[in-house]
């Protein structure tokens, strides 16, 4: 009798330990996933974007907000026949450029390359090569006017945010460009950027010229009307001089520096733009070098 005393008080001892080790499981299970970390994408990444769309060429690039204030350049590309080595033809280069670029500290750029059906098929055929690489650039996205695409190697040089603007160049969306942007017709913008005094006493026959990274680090920026949406860009050239062909319309144009401590011209300027005809806009800014 005493026997089955003893098992049945271990049997009860052994019940109780089992319940309490379940009950201490469970306890710990809803404390710990609750201050477990977990990863999530907030709201903010994907709601904080804003867009850069090119109306002339059909194409948009949605860009994070970390990108607000970004520049745009827009230059040329340059094809060579394969067999002679003569220029074949050229085309638009639109670049993307981070807000935190510097000359110090450049950050990895975003180049867009815009064909015709008829230039893409010069690529394809390799009767046309676009640079030094025996590679041809690579197909983002297409409309019925064009082909965008991304030129070869272009992040070789792997400089500060190249993973970034290689995730955001390829989420680049086409779409068919407005047929009052494709049917109209074009003029051209030109003007001088003079940067100075350069010296704190500048003397007659001893001329002190920007430095060529005052030029590399101002650009032309032509906005619509709405005065938001950016339509056009240039860079200047090593003399301070820039060009931009433009669909005929009004424009808003103002200058992006890293130079100057305030602008001596009215920024930004109203501008019209005529099919087939040339106006010059010039600026001044003052570097406060005295």
């Amino acid at each position: 009798m005493k026997k089955n005393n003893k098992y049945n008080a271990l049997g009860i001892l052994f019940a109780v330990l089992a319940v309490a080790a379940a009950v201490s499981l469970i306890y710990y299970w809803q404390v710990a996933s609750q201050s477990m970390p977990y990863f999530f994408i907030h709201e903010s990444l994907t709601a904080n974007l804003q867009t850069y769309k090119n109306d002339q060429y059909g194409f948009s690039i949605a860009l994070p907000n970390s990108w607000k204030g970004f520049m745009v350049q827009s230059s040329q590309w340059e094809g060579r026949s394969v067999a002679s080595g003569k220029i074949l033809d050229h085309g638009p280069l639109i670049t993307l450029r981070h807000p935190l670029w510097t000359a110090a500290d450049p950050r990895e750029d975003m180049p867009v390359m815009v064909f015709t059906p008829s230039q893409w098929t010069l690529v394809q055929q390799e009767k046309m090569s676009l640079g030094a690489a025996p590679i041809a650039p690579g197909i983002l996205a297409q409309n019925s006017q064009y082909i965008i695409a991304l030129p070869a190697r272009y992040n070789y040089d792997f400089k500060t945010g190249w993973e970034e603007v290689d995730q955001l160049v390829h989420k680049l969306k086409a779409y068919n460009p407005p047929t009052s942007v494709v049917q109209i017709g074009n003029g051209t913008l030109t003007g001088h950027v003079t940067i100075g005094p350069n010296c704190p006493v500048e003397r007659v026959g001893m001329p002190c010229p920007p430095s060529p990274q005052a030029y590399a680090g101002t650009q032309i920026i032509v906005y619509k009307n709405d005065a938001k949406t950016v339509a056009a860009s240039a860079a200047l050239d090593s003399s301070g001089d820039y060009s931009l062909n433009l669909p005929a319309g009004s424009y808003l144009v103002t200058y992006k520096s890293s130079v100057g401590m305030f602008r001596t011209s009215p920024a930004p300027r109203p501008v019209t733009i005529k099919a087939g005809q040339s106006v010059k806009l010039d600026f001044s800014i003052d570097t406060g070098i005295r």
